[in-house]
């Protein structure tokens, strides 16, 4: 925008404008191996099923099954919401991009530049309660015992990569988990797997009691309820020096990881369990624990997901930098025209458009078999049908006195409310988050409906879920949520209005558990038209 005026008045603006496609992205793993001799071939052809210019492919060799370090990386990044549990998940990993990014294949994040990770801490910091625990959207939230052990392990790494974490806040924090750590009364599930990460936070900061963790795993280890509870105790005995509890502990992670239990507050699945586990195993040294059949079972459970939750992601990264340095078997590759050359580490490759649309080719020179991964992230080019996949979901639109309506006769400046009524099908707890994207020519009106109840004029709503965090963005409404068995249906409701006359994709509404993705819904996808106020 270029401006004009009087006494040689001169302004000039940049103002950018979001365009987005009326379907979030979405990620396709293929996984296969490549006997001797064997080769493949990455091409545009497999970015088809794509919004032209939405897709991207990423492409890893290996001699044994191997994270998708890029692709997990590309899926954070585009993660919107901002609770305290999702910002620390994408920002872990970030304190360690810079080093390894060569290695990993991808480029440097500008949220991971000091100035980016600075900002976090103080968005961590917002979240801080009173008394030094952290809530889950913010200040005044209650008290979320094992994210604040998962709050403090972050500020505790970005503190040993040289960033400042005030010394007031972190010391709060520090007590808060020794009081927590030594809460002897309550032993519920919960309970014993966020003292198990607290004590581990305790020992990397030297600000932990031995003698109090060694009552907890002597008289409990077998009792709390992950295997990554006790891989948390093996690595804080590590720490102290006590080798032998630690190998018990480690011992007793492996025996009982698939038996967790899913009542413990820990935002956890088997895939993060093992992801962390191999984490903890590669940084506490000296431990004799070998982590190479866990970061196995880890790349295979990551291939076989269509979803992945913040805490696998995170945890699956944080396991892929433990893990830079350490040698293979080697394998040689020759990719395109090259000879063939020994690799030693994993081959992330991330081919251009231009290089796609010329083909590159990959073959194993070698005489041991190569695991090949590809990563496709992109926007579907073709509308995705609705879908209920341990939740339900409908959208209906209503005019201001109640009455159901259409989006097919819209003038301009209407208001309309958007009623979102669903039920959770599945489990004992969902975190759950509803997602609707606005189309093009709407606007959410500044009225908070959701998690209470309507107004005088809106009273035929009835009661609304009370919600835990709600946004009002420019082209979407989030609201996030809890559901258990005594309250398992769900309606949110907000205002929009229509403001630009012209013809618009419907996007889908979504709705997920954020801790357990592949749980999830989706409305169809439509069209409106706005036609001109007269």
């Amino acid at each position: 925008v270029s401006l004009r005026g009087p006494d040689d008045l001169a302004i000039d603006r940049r103002i950018p404008l979001t365009v987005r496609p009326a379907q979030l992205s979405t990620v396709q793993r293929l996984v296969r191996k490549l006997d001797p001799g064997e080769g493949l071939t990455l091409s545009g052809a497999a970015l088809d099923s794509f919004l032209a210019g939405t897709g991207e492919l990423m492409a890893r060799f290996s001699d044994k099954p191997s994270l998708d370090v890029p692709g997990l990386l590309q899926t954070l990044e585009r993660y919107p919401y901002g609770c305290m549990e999702q910002t620390v998940s994408r920002a872990m990993p970030l304190l360690y991009v810079n080093e390894v990014a060569q290695a990993w294949g991808v480029t440097n994040d500008p949220a991971a530049s000091p100035d980016g990770m600075q900002r976090t801490i103080t968005r961590v910091l917002e979240m801080q309660r009173y008394d030094g625990s952290f809530g889950l959207w913010d200040a005044h939230g209650d008290t979320e015992p094992w994210l604040t052990s998962f709050a403090m392990d972050f500020l505790t790494r970005a503190q040993e990569r040289g960033l400042k974490v005030s010394s007031t806040a972190y010391a709060n924090g520090l007590k808060w988990l020794v009081g927590h750590s030594q809460s002897y009364r309550d032993d519920t599930p919960s309970q014993l797997a966020s003292r198990a990460y607290a004590f581990y936070v305790l020992a990397k900061a030297r600000s932990g009691d031995l003698g109090a963790l060694r009552y907890l795993f002597d008289n409990y280890g077998s009792r709390v309820p992950s295997g990554l509870a006790d891989a948390q105790m093996g690595a804080a005995f590590a720490l102290y020096g006590d080798q032998p509890r630690a190998a018990a502990a480690f011992k007793l992670a492996l025996d009982r990881v698939e038996r967790r239990n899913y009542e413990a507050d820990d935002y956890g699945s088997l895939l993060r369990d093992l992801a962390a586990i191999a984490t903890l195993m590669l940084e506490a040294k000296g431990s004799g624990q070998n982590p190479a059949g866990v970061l196995q079972r880890v790349a295979a459970l990551q291939a076989q997901a269509s979803w992945l939750s913040t805490q696998e992601e995170t945890w699956m990264l944080l396991a892929a930098h433990a893990a830079v340095g350490i040698g293979s078997g080697g394998m040689t590759l020759a990719v395109g025209s090259d000879k063939p050359q020994q690799v030693t580490q994993t081959l992330y490759l991330r081919p251009t458009r231009e290089q796609l649309g010329r083909g590159v080719t990959v073959r194993n020179a070698g005489t041991n078999a190569v695991f090949s991964g590809e990563t496709l992230i992109g926007n579907p080019a073709k509308d995705l049908p609705a879908a209920t996949t341990g939740f339900t979901l409908a959208r209906q639109f209503f005019t201001l006195d109640g009455t159901a309506t259409k989006l097919d006769k819209v003038k301009q400046s209407d208001v309309f409310v958007v009623v979102l009524r669903g039920k959770m099908l599945s489990g004992t707890k969902r975190r759950a988050m509803l997602i609707d994207l606005l189309p093009a020519g709407f606007e959410v009106e500044n009225a908070r409906l959701a998690g209470s109840r309507g107004s005088e004029q809106l009273g035929w709503l009835g009661d609304l879920t009370k919600t835990r965090y709600s946004e009002y963005l420019d082209d979407r409404f989030v609201a996030a949520f809890d559901l258990d068995r005594d309250n398992q249906d769900f309606a949110v409701a907000y205002l929009v209005r229509a403001v630009t006359p012209g013809t618009y994709r419907q996007p889908a509404a979504h709705v997920e558990d954020m801790y357990d993705p592949a749980t999830r819904a989706r409305t169809t996808i439509g069209s409106v038209t706005v036609r001109p106020f007269k």
